[in-house]
């Protein structure tokens, strides 16, 4: 896949370094009875907030978050998480799941070890398969996105080296009508920009000839790249942080400077959000930091060294 081998602008890592501390709050909260993923209100936050402490730990070299994870993580609790999943088909499906195999990913990246592997395969294949039963719609936003769980899926099989599902996940995504929303949808409430989330995945599966074609059926005006201002949801707190990973996207195949120009942007608007709202666990200290860390690292993911372990 396109991806720059750069790293990460100082100003990020202060960034970084200021929004890691409520992650690791949340995820240590009892907020739910879940026996690893209990923070964070609910199970998927809890979920990509564990993420998120892992590669603030590869992107900072701070062994803190890396311990805390591992033993969160421990094999008994994953034990009956894994239960969890495989008795509950329909449990975090697609969301949570998603988010779960990039916690995979990252997990083994952090830690060497593939000790949760075979849970890892057993969700991959619960989200291809309800995947595989649906017509591909970038169109539908919020839990049900169909462009992350396609991504997230996409980025476990190539680093587990499934060929042939890769191969099958092209094809799927080949094979569905040359279709999205418009950028200045996002202007709605919403956690995803569905038409960034689209553009995201086409640049991480090397489709971009499809990719050209959607800016060319859907160009993003000067007005388009100016973060969303008028927040109307909580869930909308997110915007600008899932805007941005799409704007990193864009410049990563296009090479233009307006896109990475308006990425920073996002970052740091969202990154400046009033006080009132920083602060409030609920509305968004259980979640939207952990999209921020996503946003501001995807850039330079590949080229995060894995963690040697202590002695």
């Amino acid at each position: 896949m396109a991806m720059s081998n750069d790293t990460a602008p100082n100003y990020q890592h202060l960034y970084l370094n200021a929004l890691a501390p409520d992650i690791a709050s949340c995820v240590q909260r009892k907020d739910t009875n879940h026996p690893v993923f209990h923070g964070c209100i609910d199970w998927h936050s809890a979920t990509h907030g564990h993420w998120a402490l892992l590669r603030l730990s590869r992107t900072t070299n701070n062994h803190r978050w890396l311990r805390l994870v591992k033993d969160s993580m421990n094999a008994e609790a994953m034990a009956l998480e894994r239960a969890l999943l495989n008795e509950r088909p329909g449990f975090e499906m697609p969301y949570g799941r998603a988010w779960f195999l990039l916690l995979m990913e990252e997990y083994e990246k952090a830690t060497g070890s593939k000790t949760y592997r075979a849970m890892a395969d057993e969700v991959a294949e619960s989200l291809f398969e309800y995947l595989g039963n649906k017509v591909f719609n970038p169109h539908i936003g919020e839990y049900d996105n169909q462009s992350w769980a396609y991504l997230r899926l996409f980025r476990y099989y190539q680093h587990v080296g499934e060929t042939k599902r890769i191969i099958m996940l092209r094809k799927r995504i080949a094979d569905s009508a040359i279709d999205a929303p418009d950028f200045g949808n996002d202007s709605e409430p919403g956690f995803f920009s569905v038409y960034g989330n689209y553009l995201h995945l086409l640049q991480q599966m090397d489709m971009h000839d499809r990719l050209h074609t959607l800016l060319a059926a859907r160009p993003i005006s000067d007005e388009q790249l100016k973060p969303i201002k008028h927040l109307q949801s909580n869930h909308h707190l997110s915007i600008n942080y899932s805007r941005a990973w799409a704007l990193s996207s864009l410049y990563e195949t296009t090479g233009k400077q307006r896109y990475l120009d308006a990425y920073e942007v996002h970052i740091r608007h969202n990154f400046n959000l009033p006080k009132n709202i920083k602060d409030d666990y609920l509305r968004y200290g259980h979640w939207v930091p952990q999209f921020g860390i996503y946003a501001i690292t995807e850039r330079y993911a590949n080229s995060i060294p894995n963690i040697p372990e202590e002695n």
